[in-house]
């Protein structure tokens, strides 16, 4: 018992005694009566040993704990290297010296955990021998990250605290230890350490030699200063978590290695089937010379083979012998017959040589996944017994071909009809209990009918039978599947890459539900009706991270009232992420690569108390449900506006007397409602201060035409609402003046009957006064044969030797990821990254028109559904987004993202004038848009990928003008007056597109390149004819502007690879229109908050989440903040390395007569183009086929008479 009073209380149980026989539980009855390794322990445990001594050793020397657990501690994924986080790498010399040595007090690292806190001071001897010794500092001011533990295999740890407490959680129990007290980790034990007052520093002394021992009694006979009872052992004490993601370091020859487990390592209900769980200090190699070996019944472990379990390597028998020994009748039975073993085993820790490892080819590596996992099981229902008894016959084979005789597989069948929902419901109930789960269900069940003389003659009974089958079978299944999988807890799937997950369910439908088919009808509803069944499904259970985000926010801020912006996925750092693709790309992701994290971004309102409301940022990471970081944003800046918001701001408007004053002095035409439309306050003056502002512009709309549709911004009404939002209150009204070029800039001007003199302008159909044209025949693209890309993953697409990941986020919408070509790099990440749109009427307000269209609010709720057949294309592929609303909870946007291929004419061509032979392809491309909505303007934004590895980034702006209200008979040199009455501004649209390039890697250089006339000179250009083309690598981060008389281009090259055609580095061009730029003057309010657009092109140095180029925080800005100007300002070194570059263009947007009332798209292309990538055009085996759908007019098509000849 301590005899310290010590100021930090204790918090925990122990039992007293060093060296004694000791037995706890945490649950009732879980310790086994009369048999520590009884054929069922109690509760459903398993029992482990973990032994601290050989097997054979005396009873009296003999170590050893049997612990009762959940799961058994093999059950983990493989070790994989750490790295070299801290400095007890025992690999490295030690330093033998014969002087004398003192150390001033360590300093204590407050910014590691335990595990980077440890560091090695001295040593002798080698852990693989079990000799020797190490002796560390250890300093940490942080706790273990959370689902994490550590263990070392190379000796026992003796830990003397000096400053700070250690909290440390074991297997067997919890342990607080402060200074004047030592604790003893055992080899092998895995535990994890917290700080619960601080930093700490301290030392331990690692025995890798046997156990520590109290010194014998000696000279002072029985009155030793160290007695037994001095010591404390915990109790049992348990964690219950088979969920989540744990990660287990091991301290392993004085290196680190990590696994990844779906459980706790903390489950041990008691300390004190067939048993066989084991953790020893001994090494054990062993060989089978004929027969099986009891323990690992499932087949891989063959005579003439063999297996080694290394120092304190868990292990135990695959899950299908456990539970066949757990479950069988207990009787006399003869152990080993027909079977010899051996082991050889060793005290020493063993090293393995190349050909061991290697060479020799025979390492199993799905070995550890029989104690991970357990085994398979595969449930076939099926209505034929005769099929499934052959189809089990035939996976069967397949497992013996491929593992040598089967690896424990369960295989069960059951006839079902999987029309009856009865059956159905059993059928897979029985399944999720023999297996104790369900992790993978694929419903293929299905009936096919032919009607030679079509749909019209389809029998009803036959109709019934295929819908029954094929779509309501599919709808049995997958609901009673679900219902089980919504009750489980997720784990780890050991066959694709997702973070743990309860399970998913397969339907298969068919590519005629889609495209349709000839005597098929019924077969074609049922299976169109099954992906859609499986489409809303999918979207029914899409918004868990989403909402799990919501959840850790709510944990996260208890008891406050929070109004939520946005929840979205936060990209892991570049370096976590790319020796994941380098995997990848390989075709070596297994089950064990370690993953980035799964990291969500929230943006949230905190509001309670008093206290005004704060706007915070939060990273959460989603797999270890922990908070990554938390920040309070300063109220200089704005978060991004949100739907709500605008709520709120239309419904302020409505309710204000001071608003319902102003309408009141004028006067709208009979039958005119009002409509307010909100819109961002732009840049704020400085008697604004930092509050958060919203405006609103008003327009009248005629309820004459019966329709909502009907358009009111052609009644625009000089009235602009401002609201004060943090008082939910109409501050002010603007009256902006109405007058034209001579009047002045303020004042007012109008009549009060102010849109009398303005007339309609309608666009939708029924609403035009001539109707639409009655002349345009039907333009259908068909692919009788699908697609020619294929998606998977949810997000990879790959097409045309082409392979990219898509995304959606909503700040930028359509995200590219990992583009590469045809095995090739080519890009990291394309995006578009911001948008500007001011105004140049100098008129109060109008100076602060300015949007954001990005940044103010994001787009994710502005972004269109795109409906089938008109806003694309072919034959489609729809990509659905994830939203959130103001109380946290997801919201799934449908088909935002649609892509499909297009015909862009001819790709390349050539007559051959002597023979006559024309060769042709067609440009085929590879589409990816979306289009977003914001107000009265509408933008398109598409990705084009090529057959010659081009890629083209497609901006178009169409909508409506803004329009604002001027007097009758009036212009103004500002705007042009596109309808009587509503004069739209002129503005520009200024766009950003980022590219993270990574031409055949990722230390890349970009270089200008301009073509310069050469004065005539004898000596380079006699005859005037010669230009040169001048090549200049841009060495520093910074901004270029375009100089299009030099045909000035830019190309991103990978310098260290050279093509072995040309000579020159391999590469890829941007070409970025040379639009004009930011026309406002430099020093007032909107060119500031736009510093982005004061250059073409940016090139950067690569910086995690650093993505935005005006900047994180767009609304209400004064000046651009950690957007592209300031990333460039640093002023990086970029030759040779990790580069991003923003292209900037723009539309200088002089509205015309034409572009109303909505105008055509205008349209802006940035072009990414190989040179010198290749060893030939990319594009030249691409098939010059004939278009079988062509057709050649006749003469008497297209109004052309056959009598009639053709003219000179």
């Amino acid at each position: 018992m301590p005899t310290t009073k010590f100021s930090t209380p204790e918090k925990y149980e122990y039992r007293n005694g060093f060296g004694s026989l000791h037995e706890s539980e945490a649950v009732k009855d879980a310790l086994p009566i009369g048999a520590n390794s009884p054929q069922k322990a109690p509760h459903g445990l398993y029992a482990e040993k973990l032994s601290g001594t050989a097997f054979t050793a005396p009873r009296h020397e003999n170590l050893q704990t049997w612990a009762y657990r959940i799961l058994p501690s093999a059950s983990h994924l493989n070790f994989e290297p750490l790295g070299k986080p801290f400095n007890s790498q025992l690999k490295e010399s030690l330093s033998y010296v014969p002087n004398q040595l003192r150390w001033d007090p360590f300093d204590i690292d407050k910014g590691v955990d335990w595990v980077r806190g440890l560091r090695l001071v001295a040593g002798a001897g080698d852990p693989t021998m079990k000799s020797g010794l190490g002796i560390y500092v250890y300093t940490a001011g942080k706790d273990m990250a959370p689902k994490t533990a550590m263990y070392s295999s190379d000796g026992e740890m003796l830990i003397v605290t000096q400053t700070g407490v250690l909290d440390i959680q074991t297997e067997l129990g919890n342990l607080l230890v402060r200074p004047n007290e030592i604790a003893v980790i055992p080899r092998g034990m895995k535990y994890r350490v917290t700080l619960p007052e601080g930093p700490v520093r301290g030392y331990i002394l690692e025995l890798y030699r046997g156990q520590f021992t109290l010194p014998e009694l000696g000279p002072i006979g029985s009155n030793c200063l160290a007695n037994p009872r001095d010591f404390q052992v915990p109790v049992a004490s348990f964690d219950e978590d088979t969920g989540t993601e744990w990660s287990i370091i091991n301290k392993f020859n004085g290196q680190l290695f990590v696994a990844k487990q779906s459980h706790t390592p903390f489950d041990v209900e008691d300390t004190f089937r067939p048993p066989w769980y084991h953790r020893n200090t001994m090494s054990e190699f062993m060989g089978l010379i004929q027969g099986d070996y009891d323990a690992k019944a499932g087949g891989g472990f063959r005579a003439g083979g063999a297996s080694l379990h290394n120092v304190m390597s868990a292990h135990g028998p695959d899950a299908t012998t456990f539970d066949q020994a757990s479950n069988a009748e207990l009787k006399p039975q003869k152990v080993g017959e027909g079977s010899m073993a051996f082991m050889f085993e060793s005290s020493l820790m063993l090293g393995l040589t190349e050909w061991g490892l290697e060479t020799c080819s025979k390492v199993q590596p799905e070995y550890n996944k029989e104690s991970c996992e357990g085994s398979a099981g595969i449930a076939l229902l099926d209505i034929d017994e005769e099929a499934l008894t052959r189809v089990r016959a035939e996976i069967e084979d397949i497992i013996r071909e491929r593992s040598g005789g089967g690896n424990g597989i369960k295989i069960s069948i059951c006839r079902v009809d999987v029309s009856d929902e009865d059956q159905v419901k059993k059928a897979v109930s029985d399944a999720a209990d023999f297996f104790g789960r369900l992790d993978y269900v694929v419903h293929a069940a299905g009936i096919a009918a032919y009607h030679d003389r079509g749909a019209a003659f389809v029998e009803t009974e036959v109709w019934y039978k295929l819908i029954n089958v094929n779509l309501s079978g599919t709808f049995f299944v997958m609901r009673a599947a679900a219902q089980i999988m919504l009750k489980q807890e997720p784990i780890l799937s050991s066959i694709d890459n997702r973070p743990p997950q309860r399970g998913a369910i397969v339907n298969v439908a068919s590519v005629c539900g889609i495209l349709g088919g000839k005597s098929i009808a019924a077969y074609v509803a049922a299976k169109h009706g099954v992906a859609g069944l499986t489409r809303s499904a999918s979207v029914d259970y899409a918004e868990s991270e989403t909402n799990h985000a919501r959840d850790l926010v709510l944990k996260l801020h208890p008891g406050a009232v929070i109004d939520f912006r946005t929840i979205y996925l936060l990209e892991p750092p570049k370096a976590e992420v790319l020796p994941f693709l380098a995997l990848e790309h390989a075709g070596k992701v297994t089950r064990s690569t370690p993953r980035p994290a799964r990291l969500a971004q929230a943006r949230y309102d905190v509001i309670g108390g008093s206290k005004a409301a704060e706007y915070h940022e939060s990273i959460f990471d989603l797999t270890a449900s922990k908070v990554v970081s938390h920040d309070i944003i300063p109220t200089d800046y704005h978060a991004g506006l949100t739907v709500f918001e605008f709520k709120k701001l239309v419904e302020c408007v409505k309710a204000s007397p001071l608003f319902q004053e102003k309408l009141r002095t004028i006067k709208l035409p009979p039958g005119f409602e009002l409509v307010v439309e909100p819109w961002p306050y732009g840049a704020p003056d400085l008697g604004d201060g930092q509050t958060r502002l919203f405006q609103c512009l008003c327009f009248g709309r005629n309820t004459a035409s019966g329709s909502k549709d009907s358009n009111f911004y052609a009644y625009p009404i000089p009235l602009i609402p401002v609201m004060d939002f943090r008082k939910n209150e109409i501050i002010r009204v603007d009256e902006p003046a109405t007058g034209g070029g001579s009047d002045p800039l303020t004042g007012r001007t109008h009549k009060s009957g102010i849109v009398d003199h303005c007339g309609p302008s309608e666009y939708i159909p029924e609403l035009l006064p001539s109707g639409t044209r009655q002349d345009v025949k039907p333009l259908t693209l068909q692919q009788p044969q699908g697609p020619s890309f294929t998606m998977r993953d949810s997000s990879l697409i790959e097409w045309q030797k082409w392979r990219m990941r898509v995304t959606f986020n909503p700040r930028e919408g359509v995200v590219i990821h990992d583009i590469r070509y045809d095995g090739r790099d080519v890009l990291y990440r394309l995006s578009i990254s911001d948008m500007t749109v001011p105004y140049a009427d100098p008129r109060t307000p109008y100076h602060r028109k300015q949007a954001f269209d990005f940044g103010d609010g994001g787009l994710g709720h502005a972004v269109n559904n795109l409906t089938l057949g008109c806003d694309c294309l072919g034959v489609i592929k729809y990509l659905d987004g994830v939203l959130t609303t103001d109380d946290g909870s997801a919201e799934v946007a449908k088909n935002i993202i649609c892509i499909h291929e297009q015909d862009n004419g001819i790709n390349w061509k050539h007559t051959d004038w002597r023979t006559g032979r024309a060769t042709v392809t067609r440009r085929r491309e590879l589409v990816v848009q979306f289009i977003i909505t914001l107000a009265n303007y509408e933008y398109i934004f598409a990705f084009k990928f090529d057959q010659a590895a081009g890629i083209v980034v497609e901006a178009r702006a169409t909508g409506i003008v803004s329009v604002v209200n001027i007097d009758e008979g009036k212009t103004a040199p500002w705007g042009n007056v596109v309808s009587p009455g509503a004069l739209a501004q002129n503005h520009q649209h200024i766009f950003c597109v980022r590219i993270d390039p990574a031409v055949d890697g990722h230390k890349n250089t970009l270089v200008q390149e301009d073509s310069l006339p050469v004065p005539m000179n004898e000596r380079t250009n006699p005859h005037g004819n010669y230009y040169e083309v001048r090549q200049t690598p841009i060495a520093t981060s910074s901004g270029i502007d375009l100089a299009p008389f030099s045909n000035r281009v830019f190309k991103v090259q990978n310098r260290a690879k050279t093509n072995p055609i040309s000579g020159k580095p391999v590469g890829y061009k941007i070409t970025t229109p040379p639009t004009q730029l930011l026309l406002a003057d430099p020093h007032s309010t909107q060119a500031q908050r736009a510093l982005f657009a004061k250059h073409h092109l940016w090139v950067t140095k690569f910086k995690d989440d650093e993505l935005y180029a005006g900047g994180r925080h767009t609304l209400q800005s004064r000046r651009e903040v950690g957007g592209v100007a300031d990333a460039a300002a640093r002023g990086d070194d970029v030759l040779d390395d990790d580069i991003v570059l923003w292209s900037v263009f723009g539309l200088t947007h002089n509205p015309r007569v034409e572009d109303w009332p909505v105008m055509p798209v205008e349209m802006l292309e940035v072009h990414i183009t190989p040179v010198d990538f290749f060893t030939e055009n990319p594009a030249i085996d691409v098939p010059s086929n004939t278009d079988l759908g062509s057709k050649r007019v006749t003469d008497d098509c297209c109004g052309n008479k056959a009598s009639e000849k053709p003219h000179l």
